[in-house]
């Protein structure tokens, strides 16, 4: 039987592993930023093409700070240094909340998918922001960014 159609997963841990955080300190809005990925062209048969679909970003976030709010949002680039903000669907509806601040410790680890436009671009990566209060900074408010993604079968 041939492997031909399958794919291979490949998960992507960069930019963080697990315990690797990005502080969350200052005046809202504070940004993390995940590393930039690479989204190779599939006509160039390399055959470490991402696979359309399976691109999604892991988020891991630990907030302490009263009425914190943490949103994301996946943006691309074609030279790594002009980047521009994705729909978060056709018609752009605003981003919903991934986390809340209580005054208590609240984590959540969620997967937020790339949007088909990411496909179309060589870079992309995946930001979050926050809005309504101060971040405490490691250890109190904090988060980290990974992605996981399949490599499409060379052609």
């Amino acid at each position: 039987m041939s492997n031909q159609g399958y794919f291979k997963q490949n998960m992507s841990r960069s930019p963080t592993t697990a315990g690797t955080y990005t502080a969350i300190s200052g005046a809202a809005p504070q940004t993390v930023t995940g590393n930039s990925i690479s989204i190779p062209n599939p006509l160039a048969g390399s055959g470490n093409s991402i696979a359309i679909g399976s691109l999604s970003a892991l988020v891991v976030a630990n907030i302490t700070a009263n009425s914190m709010t943490i949103t994301g949002k996946w943006q691309v680039s074609a030279d790594g240094s002009t980047w521009y903000n994705c729909a978060n669907a056709p018609q752009n509806p605003a981003a919903v909340t991934i986390l809340t601040g209580t005054g208590s410790l609240v984590t959540t680890s969620v997967v937020i998918p790339a949007p088909d436009s990411v496909y179309g671009w060589s870079k992309a990566r995946f930001v979050l922001t926050t809005a309504a209060a101060s971040g405490g900074g490691a250890g109190v408010d904090e988060a980290a960014i990974s992605y996981n993604y399949r490599v499409a079968p060379a052609r």
